[in-house]
């Protein structure tokens, strides 16, 4: 039976449902020893158990989409738990989150920045909080990861921000280029210091010159709080994509004293969305951007609360709409996609018939990985290329690009009709 649909997800609810009941039943018809009667009611009580989480992880795949088949939610599972590993100068003891996605966005909010942080004195003299104990003599080498809040207007946005060795010393840089790194909606800010190790990628790449020094911002792509705005400026409502696109890179360079410089987008699932689309709507700031697993509709579930119910608004952020509609941005995007990952909103089928879209000014590669494409360990696997490519996209860039990732290809952008695969699923719109 298919993991997607809703055949399967009354199949667990029932059987989730039915299983306390024969508990109940079965409870006292258990015979045996008294050690087997023991371990014949634990299984009995397992067994409902196990049938209380399978029709949980259905359920939260139904509503936000992760997996579509069994094999790609064993990948999910195994990747999210053998990829807690922190390194020493990233954090000291947490409390790691689950790796299911709660459909309840506020829950988030008390689960996220949990990894252990303290403070520092900082360069100018202010007081930093920073994850790990990495003195600051050190941070010439290591460079360092701080966590702040910027608030513009009614929007706010807390966030980790990895400062590199570049940025310190006597002849510390103040042209780095700014980096914007989202989750999805709603995922956790952790899960890009602790599953998919972004610092540790980007301080290595930078060592081995395959990435440029950059300035990292981690974050949710949630400003506007609990509703999905799917990073848009929503008519006399939040303007999420003025925010991340201006205003918060403003409120960065001005808080650490950087210059402006052009920068950068990654995102993974919906936040791979909001980084697509902030490139292809800023170009002169964002001149690129990697998609990892994402989609080009927005969400039209109930966490948006009616935004895309306007069909004029929905056509002005589906990204397939202005890649047909509007004049190509001169941008650069790189699709990444699992060989496996079929599903109908954000597979590999459909990161093929976009990439077709691409054209002169615009430019595209796709990277293509063996396998599933989206679970923690596929992101972690492709980031060290994925952040090599983006700074190979920069002005005057000089760095050599990172090998391409064990069981993988690259394939180039091309010219070709419109994509039909998500136009069913583009159209479906939930009430406000």
């Amino acid at each position: 039976m298919s993991l997607t649909g809703k055949p399967v997800l009354w199949l667990t609810a029932v059987l989730a449902l039915l299983s306390p009941l024969v508990a109940v039943v079965l409870w006292d018809r258990v015979r045996g020893s008294k050690w087997q009667q023991v371990v014949g009611r634990l299984a009995l009580l397992g067994l409902g158990e196990t049938a209380a989480l399978v029709f949980a992880f259905v359920a939260l795949n139904d509503y936000a989409g992760f997996v579509d088949s069994w094999s790609q939610a064993y990948h999910f599972v195994t990747g999210a738990f053998g990829h807690e590993k922190i390194s020493a100068s990233d954090s000291a003891t947490s409390d790691q989150p689950d790796p299911a996605v709660s459909a309840n966005p506020s829950a988030y909010a008390d689960r996220d920045f949990r990894l252990g942080s303290q403070q520092a004195p900082a360069p100018d003299g202010r007081i930093w909080r920073i994850l790990g104990d990495t003195p600051p003599d050190k941070w010439v080498d290591t460079g360092v990861t701080a966590v702040n809040t910027f608030t513009s207007g009614p929007l706010s946005q807390k966030l980790y921000i990895y400062l590199p060795p570049q940025y310190f010393g006597p002849n510390g840089r103040k042209d780095l280029p700014i980096l914007e790194a989202f989750t999805s909606f709603p995922g956790p800010t952790d899960y890009l210091v602790s599953k998919v190790h972004l610092v540790d990628a980007v301080l290595a790449g930078i060592k081995s010159g395959e990435i440029t020094p950059m300035v990292v911002l981690m974050m949710r792509p949630d400003a506007a709080g609990p509703v999905n705005t799917a990073c848009t400026d929503v008519p006399n409502g939040p303007q999420t994509l003025s925010f991340y696109s201006k205003a918060l890179p403003t409120e960065v360079r001005h808080y650490f004293g950087l210059n402006t410089a052009p920068g950068m987008t990654v995102g993974y699932s919906g936040g791979g969305y909001c980084a697509a689309k902030i490139s292809l709507t800023d170009p002169a700031d964002f001149p690129a951007a990697a998609e990892m697993a994402g989609t080009f509709h927005p969400p039209t579930d109930a966490s948006t609360q009616g935004t895309f119910n306007d069909p004029t608004v929905r056509n002005q952020n589906d990204l397939g709409w202005r890649l047909q509609n509007q004049p190509l941005p001169n941008a650069s995007l790189l699709l990444t996609s699992g060989r496996d990952d079929n599903r109908t909103s954000m597979g590999h089928p459909v990161a093929e018939q976009w990439a077709k879209l691409i054209h002169s000014p615009m430019t595209s590669e796709q990277l293509v990985l063996d396998g599933n494409g989206h679970d923690f360990a596929a992101f972690e696997r492709q980031l060290p290329y994925d952040l090599s490519w983006l700074s190979s996209r920069l002005p005057g860039s000089t760095v050599h690009l990172a090998p391409v990732p064990a069981e993988s290809s690259v394939l180039p952008g091309s010219n070709g009709p419109a994509p039909s695969a998500l136009e069913e699923n583009r159209r479906r719109v939930v009430p406000a």
